[in-house]
């Protein structure tokens, strides 16, 4: 899975008509050009080439995705990390969400600096995660764990 990183200070400003295509796809993510055209008034083209932008800029994902439910052989957690320094809390989030079973990482306030949602093999996934996976991140002082044992409205 190819992960787009994008730095705050750059990200482009999103115009009604960006806001729109988005809206769209939200919605049905197999929406056609011409029907998104359509509904906001433009040309296809002009659709197709402001999608690409926010595709290339990483303001945008087009993906299926799946219910948990039915995937007999993985299991959703998250994990509330506290970090060492309050100076590294970006660089640690960084290199959470760069880990292979981790499908999203969050700053939070609160008890925990990050909270790290992730997909694990259900068979010794956990074990081998925070054995192997997170460990080798630097900078981490403690986690917490939390097995989502049924989802509701949850796609992964």
């Amino acid at each position: 899975m190819t992960r787009h990183r994008q730095d705050e200070n750059t990200s482009p400003r999103l115009d009604e008509v960006d806001r729109g295509i988005i809206a769209a796809l939200r919605k049905d993510g197999r929406a056609s050009w011409s029907a998104i055209a359509a509904g906001l008034g433009m040309t296809e083209g002009a659709i197709r080439l402001r999608v690409k932008r926010l595709l290339e800029s990483g303001v945008l994902q087009v993906s299926g995705r799946v219910n948990p439910e039915v995937l007999e052989d993985h299991q959703v957690a998250w994990v509330g990390i506290k970090v060492k320094e309050s100076g590294t809390l970006e660089e640690c989030a960084r290199r959470v969400a760069g880990l292979p079973e981790v499908l999203s990482v969050a700053i939070a306030s609160g008890r925990y600096d990050l909270i790290a949602e992730i997909l694990i093999p259900s068979n010794h996934g956990l074990i081998r995660f925070l054995a192997e996976s997170l460990s080798g991140v630097a900078g981490l002082q403690s986690t917490e764990t939390f097995l989502m044992l049924k989802t509701y409205n949850k796609w992964v």
